[in-house]
């Protein structure tokens, strides 16, 4: 085995929590069998939000690249320049483990699909009392 290869492959155990099992011994006997089991407990979150979009105008630009700026407005905070509203997005996730910003970062992808160059008035808020997570 190549020593680059080895090296990786010995980092990427590092990365792994070990558990160690021990399974019970019938009764009268002294030995303890127990293995160790390495494990991975990923730490992104397992499932991506969901959006959703409409357009709201009879102009539908064309998608923009992966990479193009889009400008984000929060709510009460108006842009100086005056843009044309083609739609609306929203973006919901039942997940504690996402930001505020991963969720941005989903609008604004769905908006450069839209052909948008900018999110106005992005307003977070609680789906429901009852389900906290926006």
């Amino acid at each position: 085995m190549p020593k680059s290869l080895l090296v990786s492959a010995a980092g990427m155990l590092s990365l792994l929590a070990a558990i160690e099992v021990v399974a019970p011994d019938p009764p009268g006997t002294a030995a303890h069998h127990a293995f160790t089991m390495a494990s991975f407990i990923p730490a992104c979150e397992p499932m991506p939000p969901h959006v959703e979009s409409v357009y709201t105008s009879a102009t539908h630009p064309a998608a923009r690249g992966r990479f193009a700026g889009v400008e984000v407005f929060m709510h009460g905070h108006d842009p100086i320049l005056h843009y044309q509203e083609i739609g609306e997005v929203t973006v919901s996730t039942g997940s504690r483990n996402v930001s505020l910003w991963n969720l941005i970062d989903s609008a604004k992808a769905e908006a450069r699909r839209m052909g948008g160059e900018a999110i106005i008035d992005v307003f977070p808020r609680p789906v429901s009392d009852d389900d906290p997570q926006g």
